[in-house]
């Protein structure tokens, strides 16, 4: 659908703010719950605004309310054509990708031309705010049980994060010893009684950096590290 332009006007801009995103499971993918809003160069809304997501694989429309909001069910993570319609405004289109859930913002456009900016972002459950790790010191019950170990748990879920690698660092912060999480997330260090503190980083999910602890020679310290999805912001629980 074409709109005609109004001939005798200064485009001005059109703002298409995706704001969330909630992943749910749809034909063996992790699809997502798009919703945004489409408002001119002063914030004001703009109702009655077709959007539209075009793919290889399919093509999802919509339309802005009377507060200019709207939202896409069951978008797959690929990359889409966006369009938007309106009534008194040019056609606005772009490519955008939403393989990795991360923000995008984009400003494209040339004078007289839609001005968009985009950000597109996954929410993870409501949860506390606290640090996304903790540490437990039990007696040690065996001597063969290792020191040091711990397991990676994505946060709000029940999986083990695979493949992370987590470093341990001495309190200057040399690296003493790195290893990469089991099928499980689970990772163990042999190493002597001292101070420490761990770094883990993955491609998928935020860093996590713990606070210093002990190893001691009578104990065994167990860290469990809840990492955060890369792009999913953390609402917290008060």
């Amino acid at each position: 659908m074409r709109f005609p332009e109004r001939s005798k006007i200064l485009i001005t801009l059109i703002g298409l703010v995706l704001i969330g995103a909630i992943a749910a499971a749809a034909h063996g993918q992790e699809s997502k719950k798009i919703v945004g809003s489409v408002v001119d160069q002063l914030s004001t809304p703009i109702p009655n605004a077709h959007i539209t997501l075009y793919s290889l694989d399919r093509i999802l429309k919509t339309t802005s309310d009377s507060s200019g909001h709207f939202h896409f069910d069951g978008v797959l993570p690929t990359n889409y054509e966006i369009e938007v319609l309106a009534q008194g405004f040019k056609r606005f289109i772009k490519t955008v990708d939403l393989t990795d859930g991360k923000p995008i913002v984009m400003e494209i456009g040339t004078f007289g031309s839609p001005v968009v900016i985009v950000s597109v972002m996954e929410v993870a459950p409501t949860g506390s705010c606290g640090p996304p790790y903790s540490i437990v010191y039990d007696p040690r019950k065996t001597p063969d049980a290792a020191p040091l170990s711990g397991n990676a748990i994505e946060q709000y879920a029940t999986r083990g994060v695979e493949a992370a690698t987590v470093k341990l660092v001495d309190p200057i912060g040399v690296q003493i010893a790195r290893r990469q999480t089991d099928k499980n997330g689970e990772f163990q260090f042999r190493i002597p009684p001292g101070r420490y503190h761990i770094v883990t980083t993955h491609s998928g999910y935020d860093d996590i950096t713990t606070g210093e602890f002990w190893v001691a020679r009578e104990n065994t310290t167990h860290i469990t590290l809840r990492p955060v999805p890369t792009g999913k912001i953390m609402r917290c629980q008060y």
